[in-house]
């Protein structure tokens, strides 16, 4: 597998100049946006192209009349143009020299015969001077670590991390910020849309040897080769975790793919045979696919399955019993000395057992002294994997970072919240868990859903291991 170094994809996603084709000086137009967001963040040269704004500046930036008349190089080109100019403007991107083409357009192989026929004069064009193409109909490009963002959707304050998501939809660049927040943060959102060219194989190999990309979350519709997928997905996931959502499922489902990208969706039960055959993780649904993903980019890694819970509540408490019976884990054991250690501090009535009642604790000593104490029992307890905490939201008098600094956390540990649904806590309850989870804790709202994602972590971690 060639290294990322060495990847045709670098100069694609990791550009050092971007020109903007049809790049316009009217507010919210396609051309106006990505030269925005390119103008707010990437530290690259950009430079807009339309004939029609020649000379003019598109927020600082001088508007040129081809690429072939851009003074320095072009690494990666924007079309932002109608479908019946990109052959055109592809011909003149060839003549400079420009490695890869992100298009926007729609209205090619997704769109009949003639579309068909758009397509494969665009292939041809960029086949003769060796262009890349991600797209056509794609939403852009994001790699934090080059501060680099081709979206249509004006962006700010997307969180940076080790998420990487590939897929055939804009909807995760379009909402970036907040595609960011439940993953845990971001290092790549990439749109490939209708993949004429660039695909899923392609990405795989470029993000797998990326040293930034913590775990990989594709949306897939279809794939064009499946034989390399395999293949290369494979490899892949040997080194970091690979969490797929697959749409067309279903029978209509198919048949709204075909018409979105014109990609074929496959049978369901071979699909799923295939991302396992594969070593993926497939996710249900879109909360379940960023809950696992999510769980890799934060959380260390996961060896064994045994589960130490410390809750404010029963009922939650008896739920993740249950959840963690139905995904495959167990209740550790607790040792006698964090049992005697716990019953020090807890009411002389309360029986010490796993899941641990905390209330009592944080009664008799106060929430930041009894979070401390009963974490560091449970993180030095031998017999305990991995934690959840069952806690209730954070009030103005009390932080996170309070009540969890004075112990390394080193195994990986879930924050459920029970009362992030108030609506007078929900506001709260957001910040605080943005702060846990730079911490390096996840936070989730269900018990389920944290048994769900320490299955997910435990099953990758344990079968790595084996291989």
């Amino acid at each position: 597998m060639p290294d990322a170094s060495e990847s045709f994809l670098k100069k694609v996603l990791e550009p050092d100049s971007v020109a903007v084709v049809g790049a316009s000086t009217t507010p919210m137009k396609i051309g106006n946006v990505i030269v925005w967001n390119l103008v707010n963040g990437f530290e690259g040269k950009i430079y807009p192209v339309n004939p029609k704004a020649k000379g003019e500046k598109i927020y600082g930036c001088e508007v040129y009349s081809t690429v072939s008349e851009v003074p320095g190089n072009v690494d990666l080109a924007c079309l932002a143009v109608p479908r019946e100019l990109v052959p055109e403007a592809l011909e003149d991107c060839g003549n400079k020299g420009v490695k890869g083409a992100m298009i926007a357009a729609a209205g090619f192989s997704d769109a009949g015969e003639n579309g068909k026929r758009l397509e494969r004069e665009m292939l041809r064009t960029a086949q003769k001077y060796n262009i890349r193409i991600i797209g056509p109909n794609s939403q852009g490009i994001l790699n934090m670590k080059k501060k680099l963002d081709t979206a249509f959707a004006p962006h700010k304050d997307i969180i940076p991390g080790g998420a990487a998501i590939v897929s055939q939809t804009g909807t995760f660049i379009a909402c970036a910020k907040y595609y960011s927040e439940v993953f845990g943060g971001v290092s790549h959102i990439i749109d490939l849309a209708n993949m004429c060219d660039v695909d899923f194989s392609d990405t795989l190999e470029y993000l797998g040897n990326d040293p930034n990309v913590r775990v990989i979350a594709l949306h897939i519709e279809g794939l064009r080769d499946g034989k390399r997928f395999m293949r290369v997905a494979s490899e892949v996931s040997q080194k970091k975790p690979i969490i797929v959502l697959k749409s067309g499922v279903s029978e209509k489902g198919s048949k709204a793919i075909q018409a979105h990208t014109g990609s074929l969706a496959g049978k369901n039960e071979v699909n799923k045979a295939a991302f396992k055959q594969a070593g993926l993780i497939q996710a249900v649904d879109l909360d379940e696919w960023a809950d696992i993903a999510k769980a890799f980019n934060i959380l260390p890694p996961l060896t064994g399955n045994r589960v130490g819970i410390l809750t404010f509540t029963g009922g939650l408490g008896a739920l993740l019993v249950d959840a963690c019976e139905e995904f495959g884990l167990e209740l550790a054991e607790l040792s006698k000395e964090t049992t005697s250690k716990i019953g020090e501090i807890s009411a002389s009535w309360l029986k010490v057992e796993n899941p641990v009642d905390m209330f009592t604790a944080c009664q008799n000593l106060g929430i930041i002294q009894a979070y401390n104490l009963l974490l560091e029992y449970m993180v030095k307890d031998e017999s305990v994997d991995c934690l959840v905490l069952i806690i209730p939201h954070f009030t103005g008098t009390v932080e996170p970072r309070d009540a969890f600094n004075n112990i390394k956390i080193n195994k990986p540990t879930i924050v459920i919240g029970t009362t992030a649904a108030l609506e007078n806590a929900a506001a709260e309850w957001t910040k605080s868990a943005q702060e846990l989870e730079k911490m390096g804790l996840a936070v989730y709202s269900t018990p389920r859903k944290a048994a769900r994602v320490l299955s997910a972590l435990y099953n990758y971690y344990r079968k790595t291991a084996q291989k």
